[in-house]
């Protein structure tokens, strides 16, 4: 063979081997995105599979700052459940039933929709904005009272449009199911029912499915609103202080509160920073101060920001 032969095939040898390394090194990355994809799908709470960007890695080793019976902190994008307290105890949940309120709404009906108040409406107890019997409103004005003010009166007025409020709870509950949760059990529209329950874990996904909503997002972020009926003007003050001057939270998407007896103070929250985003479930605080659930929710987000890197897959 003559040296220009020799050239020649050894020139063929490394392409081929060049071509072989880089089909291999591709191959060997598909793997392993393909392996990390399905641990985190045996951890997103047995949702669809997902294909994901990036998924959440622990880098800080600071104790979390737990101050609530039950917590969950999850990853918006993959569902992982960055850290929990009792996270898939079954618990009534009280208004952060609301959320899934909410998404049937929009599922359903457009929001320049005219609610007209019913009775019902008009006496529920509880947190509400004093609707009257008769009184037309906007689809879009009752979710604001229902997100902003935590009333009542429009769970029970959005409910009743165009149904009746126990075929609204069976679109609830069937939501919860489409969403993998299956600890999820609505009993009423605005979470007044204790034998409603939910997971700090599910109420956590059903929170991430809702903030893909942009009416909602962009409602639960206003501190204070003036709407109108066709009656009188309502300022609403938005019952989560993580999203107002006094305790703003960096980053904060926005979020949803609750409060009962039972259920004692809760919060649903989340907030994006860097282009990633968490969610924080607090139930039941172990303090009892009006503050307490935002102070709970506001140091695990932070704690899952200072303790958590996201890594490309």
């Amino acid at each position: 063979m003559s040296q220009f032969e020799i050239k020649k095939f050894t020139s063929g040898v490394l392409i081929v081997a060049v071509i072989f390394g880089i089909s291999y090194f591709i191959k060997l990355k598909q793997i392993k995105k393909s392996q990390i994809v399905k641990g985190v799908q045996s951890e997103n709470l047995g949702l669809s599979p997902i294909e994901l960007n990036s998924i959440p890695i622990k880098i800080g080793k600071v104790p979390v700052p737990q101050k609530s019976y039950y917590s969950a902190l999850i990853d918006s994008e993959s569902k992982i459940l960055l850290d929990g307290k009792d996270e898939n105890k079954i618990i009534p949940i009280a208004s952060l039933t609301k959320i899934a309120t909410a998404l049937v709404v929009l599922d359903k009906y457009k929001i320049d929709d005219i609610v007209t108040v019913s009775e019902n409406a008009q006496n529920i107890n509880g947190s509400k904005i004093f609707l009257q019997k008769g009184e037309k409103i906007t689809i879009e004005n009752l979710l604001n009272a229902l997100l902003i003010m935590s009333a009542n009166d429009a769970a029970i007025a959005l409910s009743e449009f165009h149904t009746t409020t126990d075929e609204f709870i069976s679109l609830m509950n069937a939501k919860a199911k489409s969403l993998g949760c299956n600890n999820t059990h609505f009993k009423d529209p605005a979470g007044l029912n204790d034998e409603g329950y939910s997971t700090a874990k599910e109420i956590g996904i059903i929170f991430a499915e809702a903030i893909k909503n942009p009416i909602i997002s962009e409602i639960i972020h206003i501190p204070e609103k003036i709407i109108s009926s066709d009656r009188r003007d309502y300022k609403l003050e938005n019952s989560n202080r993580l999203v107002k001057n006094e305790m703003y939270l960096d980053g904060i998407i926005g979020g949803k509160t609750g409060f009962t007896p039972t259920s004692g103070h809760n919060l649903v929250v989340a907030a994006k920073r860097q282009d990633k985003t968490i969610i924080a479930v607090v139930i039941k605080t172990y303090n009892t101060l009006n503050t307490a659930s935002a102070e709970a929710a506001r140091d695990l987000i932070n704690w899952g920001f200072d303790n958590w890197q996201w890594q490309n897959t």
